[in-house]
């Protein structure tokens, strides 16, 4: 085929299958794609979506994913792997009608996109554009749906987040992971994808061109000009908030450390002949969220990109590269710890956790007695054994409560709490770096590193953060995460349900996928919680518990001051101490204790083996045995009899002899 379109091709699509935006007004028509050219390196990738232009008459319409595998539309996403398809899948829905083309995900696995708009004229390729692409070193190029731009692939390091921006007179869009891109097939080049040159520092240059002029501020002259105008117009007292801004866009560009960054302002702030009333104060307050928008934006990648694309032949006879990536055998990967636990099949000692429920469901009553029981190093916790670490509880809503929940606890449980649960009360937000890296220092300082932290409430540590907005919960997600890698630990988010209580946790999908485990507080008949993920996939059992009312005190008018703590309602034998076994449950203890007699170190024995003796002791149907003996051994695995490992079941101290 011609490696030009034609014409006829861009701007006269005849109406089939959905090649023009029905709802839109005529001019706005697509290329149909052409799936003979479509490259084999995206073919074979499982992440295909269709796409169908949307939007009100005679606006300019939007491009709105859909998942292939469904009769029915239903909306596709560039970070759920649940509502994409094989490209046969792709072909397949755009065929049978009802969509404007098809499109890829790129998931950060190497593969990234280049896109320019408005670069065609009269059917060929402006030469800025086309020289763009050659000095990126792309071998293939194909024109976009609209017949007014290019899009080219090729293979990249993943980039921090997408690029948007103009370079010498042309809009490019950089992306290389949680981005879905149409293709049409409509190639101008249509060479194998090769590894792109200057990447990261095309998408580098594109953002620190994005530094706007605030008003009445000055953005000509050399860069020392304009940093002069701008810290000028700081200590004059005439403009803050946009010349700190582009300050701050500057210096980290620059390559400052954001905490330097942020001393700096503050100095200059300090400086100001301005005067230092709520305006000045306000904008003083706000430095550390522009300096964290700046980072961003603007913060370079380093990466040594000749050394790592350096040609294996040549380095054969160099001296072992120092990395700290180490490439394991799979008989080294099977020697690897397992999980390990802070509360057994529930909450890892390392990751990131939720508990939400709806307001008043006795969340924060629940989630301080399991912080104590934590803190406090019990035997177990709604029969799941426990291993102490420290706690750090941070109060971010019903400040004024928790004393009183203190106090009713203590007087309850008939002991005091640990020194190794601490609180934090003043108010941070997660969105912002330099508060996270603050409290994280608190937090180590303190004594709570590699233990479990605890942000009561979601909500409240995101002031001003839409939760339903994918780019806001990626921040929350991305701090989140950060603080536990700074401290070393578990952190646990306490969240709260949407409209619909029965859809889980509010706000974007995201954050459920991010978390490694999660807990649902029930509300209905009762008060109970129930896992509804975890990296043990024990999930969906009910624990009851109740709020027990506590006295803790008297006001001035003798009336009585109360509190609550959350108990559990569990039967006794679910909680602690000796089980009570049902008949098949005692056989297969019986059995399992004589396995682990007879073995030398009476520690371990095989699934096979377990499951064999048990099934053949067992009184039952012989078709069902075994799948009754597997049921049964896993009942005493969560009466904590047994450890379930990866390989083998372990004998705890509760199976007795």
């Amino acid at each position: 085929m011609s490696k030009k379109s034609d014409a006829s091709d861009v701007l006269g699509n005849s109406p089939s299958h959905g090649v023009i935006a029905r709802e839109q007004a005529p001019r706005y028509q697509f290329l149909a794609p052409q799936f003979d050219n479509l490259p084999e390196e995206l073919k074979k990738q499982p992440r295909w979506v269709v796409w169908r232009a949307e939007g009100g008459a005679g606006l300019k319409p939007t491009k709105v994913p859909y998942d292939p595998t469904l009769s029915t539309y239903r909306r596709a996403s560039s970070i759920d792997p649940q509502t994409w398809g094989t490209y046969e899948q792709a072909v397949a829905a755009y065929m049978e009608g009802g969509y404007t083309g098809v499109a890829i995900v790129l998931d950060g696995d190497g593969i990234v996109g280049i896109d320019i708009d408005h670069c065609m004229i009269d059917d060929e390729p402006s030469l800025p554009a086309m020289s763009l692409m050659h000095k990126l070193g792309v071998e293939y190029i194909e024109v976009s749906p609209s017949g007014t731009g290019l899009r080219g692939f090729g293979y990249a390091e993943q980039l921090q987040k997408g690029v948007s921006g103009n370079l010498d007179g042309l809009k490019v869009e950089l992306y290389s992971n949680k981005r879905y891109l149409t293709i049409t097939g409509r190639v101008l080049k249509s060479g194998p994808f090769a590894r792109l040159n200057g990447f990261t520092d095309l998408a580098n240059t594109i953002n620190a061109n994005k530094v706007s002029k605030p008003a009445g501020v000055t953005a000509t002259g050399t860069q020392e000009e304009r940093l002069a105008d701008w810290m000028g117009q700081v200590f004059s007292g005439d403009f803050y908030h946009d010349s700190l801004r582009n300050l701050a866009g500057s210096f980290i560009a620059s390559g400052m450390q954001p905490g330097a960054v942020v001393s700096s302002l503050r100095g200059l702030m300090h400086s100001s002949r301005g005067r230092h009333d709520d305006r000045w104060k306000a904008r003083m307050s706000e430095i550390p969220k522009l300096v964290d928008s700046a980072v961003k934006k603007f913060s370079p990648e380093v990466v040594d990109h000749s050394r790592l694309l350096r040609p294996t032949a040549n380095a054969a006879n160099d001296s072992e590269p120092t990395t700290r990536f180490k490439v394991l055998t799979a008989e080294q990967m099977a020697q690897a710890e397992f999980i390990k636990w802070t509360i057994r099949g529930l909450l890892p000692q390392i990751g990131l956790a939720a508990l939400f429920g709806p307001s008043g469901s006795g969340k924060s009553f629940l989630t301080l007695d399991l912080s104590v029981s934590i803190a406090s190093g019990v035997p177990e916790w709604y029969g799941m054994r426990v291993t102490q670490c420290p706690v750090t509880y941070c109060v971010l809503e019903g400040e004024g409560g928790m004393g009183k929940r203190v106090v009713a606890w203590e007087k309850y449980r008939g002991q005091k709490m640990p020194d190794t649960l601490r609180f934090i009360a003043q108010q941070f937000d997660l969105t912002v770096a330099t508060d996270v890296e603050e409290l994280a220092i608190a937090i180590r300082s303190a004594g709570g590193a590699n233990g479990l932290i605890v942000l009561d409430t979601l909500n409240r540590a995101t002031p001003g953060s839409d939760e339903n907005s994918s780019k806001d919960m990626g921040v929350i997600i991305a701090n989140t995460k950060a603080l536990q890698q700074l401290t070393g630990g578990m952190v646990l988010l306490v969240h709260h349900t949407g409209k619909d209580e029965s859809k889980g946790m509010r706000g974007h999908s995201s954050l459920f996928a991010a978390m490694d485990c999660v807990i649902g507080v029930v509300t209905g008949k009762g008060l109970s919680w129930t896992v509804a993920k975890s990296k043990d996939d024990v999930t969906g059992t009910l624990h009851g518990f109740r709020l027990e009312q506590v006295v803790v005190g008297e006001d001035e008018d003798g009336s009585d001051i109360t509190s609550c703590v959350a108990v559990s309602t569990a039967p006794a034998f679910a909680q602690c101490g000796s089980k009570k076994l049902g008949q098949n449950q005692q056989i297969a203890r019986d059995v399992l204790c004589d396995l682990f007699n007879c073995n030398p170190d009476g520690l371990l024995i095989t699934y096979g083996a377990a499951y064999d003796a048990v099934a053949d002791a067992m009184d039952v149907e012989p078709k069902r045995k075994r799948e009754r003996a597997k049921k049964t051994i896993a009942t005493l695995a969560r009466y904590g009899m047994i450890e379930m490992t990866d390989t083998h079941i372990k004998r705890l101290p509760a199976l007795g002899d």
